[in-house]
């Protein structure tokens, strides 16, 4: 083996590193608008997986709270005698 053609080309770590960065890194800002175009996505998929079941409960909770004679406040005469009406008939 002969030393003299092993050592004809030297290169630094540093330059071998600079290489491989440039042959890799031709199309990095496409590359980078396509991640965060990806993340933007998935952040708004995420949050729309959050809020709509969360709104769905706000909205069932507070539908069952305004139909219950309670939440409102007042009742009518007619609603309060069949209230007690149907409380002393359980006895």
């Amino acid at each position: 083996m002969n030393t003299i053609e092993n050592n004809d080309i030297q290169t630094s770590p540093v330059a071998l590193a600079a290489a491989l960065a440039a042959a890799q890194g031709g199309d990095c800002g496409k590359t980078c608008r396509r991640w965060r175009f990806h993340a933007a996505i998935r952040r708004c998929v995420a949050l729309a997986l959050v809020a709509v079941p969360m709104l769905l409960l706000v909205g069932s909770v507070s539908s069952a709270l305004a139909h219950s004679t309670w939440a409102t406040g007042a009742s009518s005469t007619d609603e309060s005698v069949a209230n007690v009406r149907q409380m002393l008939n359980k006895e």
